[in-house]
Order: C-alpha cells, then structure tokens, then sequence
C-alpha cells in the first residue's frame, strides 16, 4: 500500500531517527466506527518495512525457502529536497529473506 500505519516505519526504522521524527508526512485518520480507535497513517518513506510486513501478514516463511521480493514504487519524504530532487521520488528494491 502507498500508506501504512505508522507504527511499522517506528518499529521498523527505529522511532528516534530523523526518518521517523522528521521525515514522514503522517496524519490520522478517522475511525470507522464509534467503537474504534483512531489510526495514525504515513505515506511510505521506504519499502523495507512493508516488505517485512507482507512476508510474515502472507506466511511467505512457512515454505522454509529463501523469498526473493521486490519493490518499485513512489515513496515520500518531508524533507528539503536539494536541486534536481524531490519530495515524491520513485524507488526500485529488492530483498531476500528467509535461509540461505
């Protein structure tokens, strides 16, 4: 998804990094219902953690082999973006998890 909750990228990238502290363009978002809680949103500043995140959600690890996945997509930092560079930029990636 081109957003996640936020807690991913705190867990993931660590929640004292300038990523996490700076960097993300995060909002919450209403509940659905009364009874839920409100969730807090971020525009993904990397794919790592979305990654990581499906491969255990799907159970890629239950095969017992090594997973080859890849990522192309845009990405989002609120940062100052120096000449020639931008806010919105697209990232290509790959990751092996599992035994080698």
């Amino acid at each position: 998804p081109i957003f996640e909750d936020t807690q991913l990228f705190a867990r993931g990238v660590g929640e004292e990094t300038d990523i996490v502290s700076k960097e993300m363009y995060t909002w919450e978002d209403r509940p659905r219902a009364q009874s839920e809680k409100a969730q807090m949103l971020t525009l993904r500043p990397e794919n790592t953690a979305g990654v990581v995140r499906a491969y255990i959600e799907h159970k890629l690890g239950d095969s017992g082999l090594l997973q080859k996945l890849y990522y192309i997509g845009p990405q989002f930092r609120r940062e100052r973006p120096q000449k020639g560079r931008y806010r919105q930029f697209f990232q290509i990636g790959a990751e092996a998890i599992g035994p080698v």
